[in-house]
């Protein structure tokens, strides 16, 4: 294996072990790897189902915010080059959500102040997701 590829493969099961490290603080329900074109490919903390919903609705909700920045009469108010679409935090009366657009993909993390991760039963794998 060459050296890009052993460090590609490296960084992505560091990525992936941040983010399951993150559903084991307090108050973190979930999260959802979302492509480009609207699939979750990685998610934990929902089902199959609810992470569809949410790609959907977050997806529809990226693209409007960056049509908007994209507006001339935005960029009298923000420079062009602030205008980029970073993170959005968005407070529902439920929780919050943190969607952090990237070049390859869309992270959502869910965050429920009174969310407690359930405790796992005997014989529940500790990496049991996609």
């Amino acid at each position: 294996m060459s050296y890009s590829k052993k460090n590609e493969v490296e960084s992505t099961e560091n990525h992936e072990d941040v983010l399951k490290a993150m559903t084991k603080e307090g108050g973190v329900r979930g999260w959802i790897v979302v492509n480009w074109e609207g699939i979750p490919v990685k998610y934990q903390g929902y089902t199959d189902s609810e992470a569809v919903s949410y790609a959907g609705v977050v997806m529809a909700f990226v693209d409007k915010t960056n049509i908007f920045l994209n507006q001339a009469f935005v960029h009298d108010i923000i420079p062009e080059t602030n205008a980029a679409l970073n993170t959005i935090q968005l407070r529902t009366p439920k929780n919050e959500l943190i969607i952090a657009p990237h070049p390859k993909f869309i992270l959502i993390c869910v965050y429920d102040p009174s969310y407690v991760e359930p405790e796992k039963e005997e014989g529940d794998d500790e990496d049991d997701f996609i």
